[in-house]
């Protein structure tokens, strides 16, 4: 029965050393240790690194890398690991997101936040892995120094707690010019339009002068009137014409001579037949 319990025990604690082949649990955030009992890191030179791109300092929001790798000196791989990023002094808080890469090969885990620290898959060996982070947005102050740290697990027993990599500080956010670039600028002075022509253009207007009609003539055509001035008319001269009027010279009549013819009375002065008259002009 002793026995018994003593394989179990045995194979409790290689199981803890070894740690967790699926990924490091949230509950190890902090000290970044498999679960207790396990064995006591590595105190001497490890053959692993941990590397960043942001040597020269880091902006607010911005996205870098962090890569576990072996040294040049090594050829050992690994099998588990868990990575932070935290403010230099501070034992507790994870900064940032991570991103993974091969999602086959690894996880990201809720540490502060959700995606603040990267572990494991599986207990496949690998040589190097490298993840995205992504600084946090709201600014912690320029001049801060941060690091990303990683636990790296080579075998059952062997392992290195927290390798650190090179500090980077936050850099100042760059001010946005005042000065905007130069635009194209649109003209003040409007170009030319079609604007309608204020002067109407002529239109067929009627004519006011009223075009000619057939008026009457106010002068009447003349007319058959009947002439003022009379015809001549068969008149009955005023002047009577002369008429065969007996002479007031009476003409000498065949008055008896006081002195008697004989017989027949001889006439003085009586023409034959015609008398002749004695006085009458012809």
């Amino acid at each position: 029965m002793n026995k018994i319990l003593a394989i179990v025990a045995a194979v409790c604690c290689i199981g803890s050393v070894y740690g967790y082949p699926s990924g490091a649990p949230t509950g190890q955030c902090v000290a970044m240790t498999p679960q207790s009992p396990h064995p006591a890191a590595q105190t001497g030179t490890s053959p692993y690194q941990i590397t960043t791109n942001a040597s020269a300092g880091y902006l607010p929001g911005q996205t870098y890398s962090v890569t576990i790798s072996k040294t040049s000196s090594s050829n050992t791989d690994f099998k588990g690991f868990l990575c932070q990023v935290r403010q230099v002094g501070q034992t507790t808080a994870a900064l940032g997101t991570f991103a993974v890469k091969d999602a086959s090969k690894a996880q990201t885990i809720i540490c502060t936040s959700s995606g603040g620290a990267v572990t494991h898959r599986n207990r496949n060996t690998v040589s190097q892995q490298t993840f995205d982070w992504t600084a946090p947005s709201t600014p912690l102050g320029v001049g801060t120094q941060v690091e990303a740290l990683c636990t790296v697990v080579q075998s059952r027993d062997v392992l290195w707690v927290q390798l650190r990599s090179p500090q980077f500080q936050e850099l100042a956010i760059p001010m946005v010019a005042t000065t905007a670039p130069p635009t194209t600028l649109v003209s003040t002075t409007k170009a030319p339009t079609a604007k309608a022509s204020t002067t109407k253009a002529p239109t067929a207007k009627a004519s006011t002068t009223k075009a000619p009609t057939a008026k009457a003539s106010t002068t009447k055509a003349p007319t058959a009137k009947a002439s003022t001035t009379k015809a001549p008319t068969a008149k009955a001269s005023t002047t009577k014409a002369p008429t065969a009027k007996a002479s007031t010279t009476k003409a000498p009549t065949a008055k008896a001579s006081t002195t008697k013819v004989p017989t027949a009375k001889a006439l003085t002065t009586k023409a034959p037949t015609t008398k002749a008259p004695t006085t009458k002009a012809p």
